[in-house]
């Protein structure tokens, strides 16, 4: 298996959200609303509600990424490689509960 960076909530959702970590957390630091895409919201819509209630998250997101010495990465690229890794989660990434059944996440 190639390194891969899968979230997993308590809810029993995961997903691939980047190749290694250091692309999850670029990616998570540009769309930080990165979860609702799946749900079919609009880019152009998630971005605008959160500068309205965070007016400074570009400058954030830039000192931030600059301060990890991360490239910066428009918002639709990130989208597109977000979905992109994303569809690579089933069937190979997705975690297994230690439970009775040994159950699996659900794919986001």
């Amino acid at each position: 298996m190639v390194p891969t960076a899968v979230y997993a909530d308590s809810e029993g959702q995961a997903t691939l959200i980047g190749a290694d970590l250091i692309e999850a957390v670029t990616l998570i630091a540009v769309l930080p609303f990165w979860r609702d895409l799946a749900k079919g919201f609009a880019l152009s819509e998630l971005g605008s509600d959160l500068r309205a209630d965070h007016p400074d998250f570009d400058t954030e997101r830039d000192r931030l990424l600059h301060t990890l010495g991360l490239a910066p990465v428009s918002e639709e690229e990130a989208a597109a490689r977000l979905l992109a890794v994303a569809a690579r989660t089933a069937p190979d990434y997705v975690p297994r509960v230690p439970d009775d059944d040994y159950g699996r996440f659900q794919v986001q």
